[in-house]
């Protein structure tokens, strides 16, 4: 739904994520590392920490109000398995012992367990976003000229991804109506599919909760999206919709 206190044209930023590999680990997942197929709104407010050089936490805080659109299809996945290794530090032998009575432990112990991880596979995402006003320009000026804080990746700090600009946009609020929305969809009160055009165009719909706010605590707020598997956008009625270059788009 369209804030009635944003309800004016939004200055935003519009840029590529993309990697060879991604992994964006389920809030509510247990030992198996089942992942989300895109990445949710928190995991987008930490990558633009990321290129600003805020510390980890400072997203639910400094970025808390800021609007993101995720567009691209879902990657293909793969299930990774992955080694866990804890290791018992090496006992060095004290000063003084007695050699009647040893340290029971010379050598470094090492237990392993294995885990699997769902992996996506050559993950690519455009992302729009309008920051508050505190830090957008410094955001912008960074995305044009190639300038990250920290090494961007695609969730786990390993999967080195890069961001390329794109455009700067000017997002117009659109009047309630039925449009076919190329970002993930919210789901709420004022929002919903037409089923009808689903069904004529054959079109996939996949429905899932999604981590959207975060505390410094850590604490996961979650909150329903629908997503075109293929990228190509959902036909929905909504009075949530904002017109970018790249077509209607909705805030995460």
């Amino acid at each position: 739904m369209v804030d009635e206190a944003i309800a004016r044209p939004l200055t935003a930023v519009r840029f590529r994520w993309h990697a060879r590999f991604g992994f964006f680990l389920r809030a509510e997942a247990p030992v198996v590392g089942l992942g989300y197929p895109l990445p949710p709104r928190t995991a987008v407010l930490g990558l633009i920490a990321n290129v600003l050089g805020l510390a980890k936490d400072e997203l639910a805080t400094e970025l808390a109000a800021s609007h993101v659109a995720l567009l691209g299809a879902c990657p293909r996945t793969h299930w990774h398995a992955c080694n866990l290794r804890k290791i018992k530090q090496m006992r060095f032998l004290p000063a003084t012992y007695s050699a009647k009575k040893p340290p029971d432990l010379f050598m470094s112990e090492e237990s392993n367990t294995q885990s699997r991880q769902e992996w996506l596979i050559e993950p690519n995402f455009e992302v729009i976003a309008s920051l508050p006003a505190r830090w957008h320009d410094a955001f912008a000026a960074r995305m044009r000229e190639a300038r990250t804080h920290f090494t961007p990746c695609m969730g786990l700090s390993e999967m080195i991804a890069s961001v390329e600009y794109t455009s700067d946009e000017t997002l117009v609020p659109l009047a309630q109506g039925t449009y076919r929305v190329r970002s993930v969809v919210p789901h709420d009160a004022t929002t919903y599919i037409d089923v009808d055009a689903i069904l004529k165009e054959k079109l996939r719909v996949l429905s899932i909760a999604l981590p959207r706010e975060v505390t410094v605590e850590r604490r996961f707020t979650h909150a329903t999206y629908f997503i075109a598997p293929d990228g190509n956008g959902l036909p929905v009625h909504t009075n949530g919709a904002w017109q970018s270059s790249a077509g209607p788009v909705m805030f995460l």
